[in-house]
């Protein structure tokens, strides 16, 4: 034990006063260590975003600004087109024309070019370019479902919510069910 190392005090620290130093120690909510940095390792006043000159980055410009050897710097990105989850099911027979027969899909859709949200009518789209495998005229007829297609939105059909036009909101539901059936 005798080559055990001990902690050094530090500038300032409370060590020196004995076994109540070691208690004030753990109550400083910024502990050093013996080499004179906080247990974050980065020395007193710095963080991991920090420039190198040890400046703090101006939070309303990119990470990367002032950094004129990472590629893009000083650029600010466009916002991100928003995703929208919805859940999307379908029934009476519709999951047929599906890949796998499966009736309740979860999706990220983005709205249209140009459009701030996703409207029915581009999801119609999307579903009959991404979902549909076979037969798409059994589903969608123009822009719109076949006549016998039943769509509610969130339990609503969606002819009271404004048809082609209603604007789909963040995990929505929308379920198709076929009322064409064979006899």
């Amino acid at each position: 034990m005798a080559n055990r190392m001990e902690r050094q005090p530090v500038a300032g620290d409370d060590m020196s006063r004995g076994a109540g130093g070691r208690a004030a120690h753990r109550r400083n909510p910024s502990p050093r260590t013996s080499h004179g940095f906080p247990s974050s390792g980065f020395p007193i006043g710095t963080s991991p975003l920090s420039s190198p000159a040890g400046f703090d980055c101006n939070p309303g410009q990119p990470l990367d600004a002032g950094y004129p050897w990472i590629a893009g710097a000083g650029k600010s990105t466009p916002n991100p087109v928003p995703t929208m989850h919805l859940t999307l099911e379908f029934g009476g027979g519709l999951e047929l024309l599906l890949e796998n027969s499966v009736k309740v899909h979860k999706v990220e859709v983005q709205p249209k070019d140009g459009d701030a949200k996703v409207t029915m009518k581009g999801l119609l789209s999307w579903v009959k370019s991404n979902l549909i495998k076979e037969r798409p005229e059994m589903f969608v007829k123009g822009d719109s479902v076949r006549p016998g297609v039943l769509v509610l939105i969130n339990d609503c059909d969606w002819e009271l919510c404004g048809g082609l036009d209603a604007e789909l909101e963040e995990k929505d539901v929308v379920v198709f069910i076929s009322t064409l059936h064979g006899g």
